[in-house]
């Protein structure tokens, strides 16, 4: 009979030590850990019920006490869900709530971002407002709306990509480099012409001041010889020193259209001391015309699509 008893015992014993084991991992009681209690309201908790796990960054560090229904003070349903932290986790003010799920139907549990240090600490018993969840009804909307914006971005590449789009782009790089070589022909034979014009300008204001000195002199000689012979030698003098006035100004004007040639000033004189710039023009229209016929010769090359 006391063998029985002690069967008895022992087994009556081995159940309460699994019952407390169950309730130390799964139930409220927690018996060896110490912590603190916070509040966070969500509008939507998509399923998640007591005794979720809680944890930061992945790490389970509480579990959900409660989920209750509640009411502000202008009458709007919010759900407050009461957590409870283990006493070694400080929770910052800048961290964040959300609902997740394990697994694409799993457990639902809460998740907290980590906040930064520079942030004051959660005080206890403090309401967190968390970050509502995205329904699955709300997943399947979106899915559908991509689906539908892929689609559309696919038609609008198969349009872009049509035989008429390559041509109008095929006719405009060629319009390009037509446009290119001309003018990198009109630099060729201009650059010539202006380089011609440049010196002769040059021997021009060379010349001027000899036939401005030359025409003074002779306008004085007329007023000393001529003068009392009437209106008629008047004027022509007159005329002569309005004439030598004008050879001067233009010979000014000539003197510093030289001078910004020379000093690579203005297009002309761009483009008549700016090697680098004629280079690169000619260059230009050299790189654009052996791309035009690299593109129809490898067209592949430049234009590869893909759906998937």
């Amino acid at each position: 009979m006391a063998g029985k008893e002690v069967k008895w015992g022992i087994f009556v014993t081995g159940g309460i030590i699994v019952l407390f084991a169950i309730f130390l991992l799964f139930g409220e009681f927690k018996f060896f850990s110490r912590g603190y209690h916070i509040f966070v309201r969500f509008n939507f908790t998509n399923g998640l019920e007591k005794n979720a796990p809680v944890r930061l960054a992945g790490v389970n560090i509480g579990n959900v006490e409660d989920v209750r229904m509640v009411y502000d003070q202008k009458g709007n349903l919010h759900i407050l869900v009461k957590l409870w932290i283990d006493e070694k986790i400080s929770l910052r003010e800048n961290a964040r709530f959300y609902i997740n799920t394990l697994g694409l139907l799993g457990e639902k549990y809460v998740e907290i971002s980590p906040g930064t240090v520079d942030q004051p600490v959660i005080p206890e018993n403090s309401t967190i407002v968390g970050i509502d969840p995205m329904s699955t009804e709300e997943l399947f909307v979106k899915g559908n709306e991509i689906a539908g914006n892929l689609g559309q971005i696919m038609r609008q590449l198969s349009r872009l990509v049509s035989p008429q789009s390559v041509d109008v782009f095929m006719n405009s790089l060629k319009s390009i480099t037509q446009a290119m070589e001309t003018a990198d022909a009109v630099l060729r034979e201009n650059r010539v012409s202006i380089r011609e014009t440049t010196s002769s300008l040059k021997t021009a204001a060379e010349s001027l001041p000899r036939i401005t000195a030359h025409l003074e002199q002779m306008s004085k000689e007329l007023d000393t010889g001529l003068s009392g012979k009437g209106e008629k030698i008047d004027t022509i003098i007159t005329n002569l020193e309005d004439f030598s006035r004008s050879l001067e100004e233009l010979s000014d004007l000539v003197n510093q259209l030289n001078a910004d040639v020379q000093a690579g000033e203005g297009n002309i004189g761009r483009l008549v001391k700016d090697e680098k710039l004629y280079e690169n023009v000619s260059e230009a229209a050299e790189e654009m015309k052996l791309l035009l016929e690299d593109i129809k010769e490898n067209p592949k090359k430049y234009f590869k699509f893909s759906v998937f």
